[in-house]
């Protein structure tokens, strides 16, 4: 009887080291799906992956790569909507303004007025619009993006821009509209200081504006921020006779 117990005791006691040992197994798978379930990773570690140990260090970098662009996408995304916010209002008053010309039906004295009073307000629209920002950024300052590209706005209708181009015009009669026009042209798109409503910045050729245009990388390819250096002047320029 005594060998009997003896042996019926050695097999449960290896069914219970068996069933243990399961248990515990399941347990451990069952810690790994919950860790992945939770972090949506495979695992923290390179150990953990196994096999696909070598596909993860030749992807790593691609996905730093990928979340070094999605920051930079984050970030640019803010100035590029309140910057296309600006720019549907600039075209609205560019249209607005020209809709009025447009229907200009005679040059009786009081329509000219009504024009040009409606042209001088939409010019210091712009140069306010032209200051828009997004935080403490010029939206429109490009490189120099913590200056505003127009200094002072308000005044824009005393600004040697504005009296430069109203004396020409005011030279209408003697210099004949060809003369006009030129001189009205060459005071728009002048970077002098004095003349120039833009910042010291913006008041540079376009082609240097050009070459410090701020630039994202968005992927393999990068997105750009255009100046809008000469958008005040030649918003104007066209119908420079009623604006002055």
């Amino acid at each position: 009887m005594s060998g009997a117990i003896s042996s019926a005791s050695q097999a449960d006691a290896g069914w219970m080291s068996s069933l243990i040992s399961d248990a515990s197994t399941v347990r451990d798978k069952l810690v790994t799906l919950t860790g992945q379930a939770s972090t949506g990773l495979v695992s923290s570690s390179y150990a953990g992956l196994g096999s696909g140990a070598a596909v993860s260090l030749d992807l790593n970098p691609e996905v730093a790569n990928m979340q070094t662009w999605q920051a930079n996408i984050n970030q640019a995304s803010g100035p590029m909507q309140v910057t296309q916010t600006a720019m549907t209002q600039l075209q609205s008053i560019a249209a607005s303004f020209y809709s009025q010309v447009n229907s200009l039906s005679s040059a009786s004295a009081s329509s000219v007025d009504t024009i040009a009073a409606s042209a001088r307000a939409t010019l210091q629209q712009v140069a306010g619009l032209l200051d828009t920002t997004d935080g403490n950024t010029y939206v429109f300052g490009g490189a120099d993006s913590t200056n505003p590209p127009v200094p002072d706005p308000n005044q824009i209708l005393s600004s040697g821009f504005y009296t430069q181009i109203n004396g020409a015009v005011g030279g209408l009669a003697s210099n004949g509209a060809p003369a006009t026009t030129a001189a009205t042209l060459a005071t728009a798109s002048s970077n002098a200081a004095g003349t120039s409503p833009f910042s010291a910045y913006m008041s540079q050729p376009a082609a240097t504006l050009q070459a410090q245009t701020p630039v994202v990388q968005v992927g393999q390819d990068f997105l750009a921020f255009q100046q809008i250096g000469e958008a005040l002047g030649a918003l104007i320029v066209e119908n420079a006779f009623f604006v002055f």
